[in-house]
């Protein structure tokens, strides 16, 4: 059984100002293994809110170097590995987060980023296992133009993350055979400006992949306003796909799922 504990569904500045939500990321628990997923502002907090051991992860996703994905990853590392200590722990991340975004920003610190027992670098040409779980990037068209999404395939059990992107064919093809998505909805509308999923990007995925379930999540204020359980409600009823808003206290786990896909990871 997997375990997902959501620690915030925020997915601007402009959202965590206002103080209604948070972006601490997401947890995933797995035989043993304790995955922290884009740990943004307010991951520390939102963990202990949450009743979960933060230096009890052993890896960490981060999909992109969007400050609301990874402000807090080299803060987190720091404390699993005990401020260096303890050499331990997994990254797997995507480029721009340990060699520089687009304008040479670095998201990791060098100190903790030595700190870590191994460090994976994602592109669209490999994967990488972790015990019984096997990890492969999404390739995405986001702002940030190494940005990743993350497939992870569990035993009998598919989990795919997409964060902020604008919706391409590929997108929707790569899901095809996930269980469950996590997907950032960040506008109602679509926005010519930024490079993210609005509501039509949303359905055409969900119509095109059939999940068994939908977890809405990053949102901006522009779909806060159009309330994210009534847009649930609403893609429910057009494509037949059950969905959910994310909110920080959030808890499912695969064993929720019924009925399972017959395309499975290995």
């Amino acid at each position: 059984m997997v375990k997902i504990i959501f620690l915030g569904s925020a997915g601007s500045t402009e959202v965590l100002s206002k103080g209604e939500l948070s972006a601490g990321g997401i947890i995933l628990q797995f035989e043993g293994i304790q995955f922290h997923l884009d740990p943004g502002p307010g991951a520390l907090k939102s963990t202990h809110q949450m009743g979960v051991n933060p230096k009890q992860t052993t890896v960490f996703l981060a999909s992109s170097s969007d400050i609301t994905k990874c402000h807090d990853l080299s803060l987190m590392i720091d404390l699993m590995t005990y401020s260096g200590t303890q050499r331990r722990g997994l990254l797997i991340s995507s480029p721009s987060v340990v060699k520089g975004d687009r304008f040479g920003d670095v998201s990791l610190k060098i100190a903790q980023r030595d700190h870590l027992d191994k460090l994976v670098v994602l592109d669209s040409n490999n994967k990488v296992g972790i015990s019984l779980c096997e990890v492969h990037p999404i390739k995405l068209d986001a702002d940030d133009p190494q940005a990743i999404g993350f497939k992870l395939f569990f035993p009998n059990f598919v989990l795919s993350y997409v964060p902020k992107t604008n919706y391409t064919e590929e997108l929707a093809s790569s899901l095809e055979g996930s269980d469950m998505i996590i997907l950032d909805i960040f506008s109602y509308t679509k926005d010519p400006k930024i490079k993210a999923l609005d509501l039509i990007g949303v359905q055409n995925i969900l119509e095109h992949v059939k999940p068994k379930l939908c977890i809405l999540n990053g949102f901006g204020m522009d779909l806060l306003k159009a309330d994210p359980i009534m847009v649930c409600r609403n893609l429910a009823t057009s494509t037949m796909v059950q969905c959910v808003a994310a909110k920080k206290g959030l808890v499912l786990n695969s064993n929720a799922i019924k009925t399972i896909n017959p395309i499975k990871g290995f």
